[in-house]
């Protein structure tokens, strides 16, 4: 059931809290992640900076098997149930971690990225061109359905014969967020790139053991693809 008053997420206050929740569920299962990451004897600001993109791989290979076994509540109940008991048996190690440098730093590295491409999407919100159209289509039949593989948008009675794994994170937070399936389009537009980009600055971390490496990582991993159109505009 969604508690907000019809059309809500349709607003401007709306949609502020759809993004907030949305935020704090990635921040939850981050969280988690690295809490397990560091149970493994991965501590540091290496766990800190994959822990979102961990976390959102962990839960899109839950709903895959949810889903794929039909489990009832695949797609938001069962993770947050098992969420919950995590932070319950872990809460002492999640306190210390939410208040850790290395976590504050690495939500940095997160929401900067994230903000940026979500200003992008705001002064172009509308999906179309490209594979938009169809991403849309195939993240809006897994919001409704019961279960997977989905039944395909354009072959009646046939299950979706194209991978839609990585639609799943993005599923599981459209339905914790409460946010209409075009805003949630458009906020995971923004959280791809931005988990790209703390997943890069970990291997750079790695690699450099300086926070300078973390961030030319993850910046080069962003922006060196796109950099051709600044030498070469009319293209």
């Amino acid at each position: 059931l969604n508690p907000l008053p019809a059309g809500a997420e349709k607003g401007f206050w709306g949609q502020v809290f759809c993004l907030l929740l949305w935020l704090l569920a990635v921040e939850w299962v981050g969280l988690l992640a690295a809490a397990t990451l560091g149970r493994c004897g991965l501590n540091g600001l290496t766990s800190a900076l994959l822990g979102r993109p961990m976390g959102m791989l962990a839960v899109g290979m839950l709903l895959l098997w949810g889903g794929s076994l039909s489990v009832p509540g695949w797609q938001a109940p069962l993770p947050v149930i098992l969420a919950l008991l995590a932070t319950a048996k872990w809460r002492g190690f999640l306190g210390k971690l939410v208040l850790s440098v290395e976590w504050r730093w690495a939500r940095l590295l997160f929401l900067l990225p994230f903000f940026a491409f979500l200003l992008v999407r705001a002064f172009n919100p509308e999906i179309y061109w490209g594979e938009k159209p169809m991403d849309s289509a195939i993240f809006s039949l897994l919001l409704r359905s019961p279960d997977l593989p989905p039944q395909d948008p354009w072959f009646a009675g046939y299950p979706l014969n194209y991978y839609f794994f990585g639609f799943l994170p993005y599923l599981f937070l459209a339905k914790v967020s409460m946010a209409a399936p075009s805003v949630a389009f458009n906020v995971a537009t923004a959280t791809v790139p931005a988990l790209a980009f703390v997943a890069a600055a970990a291997c750079g971390y790695v690699l450099s053991k300086r926070k300078a490496g973390a961030w030319l990582a993850g910046a080069l991993t962003q922006l060196a693809g796109t950099a051709y159109l600044a030498f070469h505009p009319n293209h």
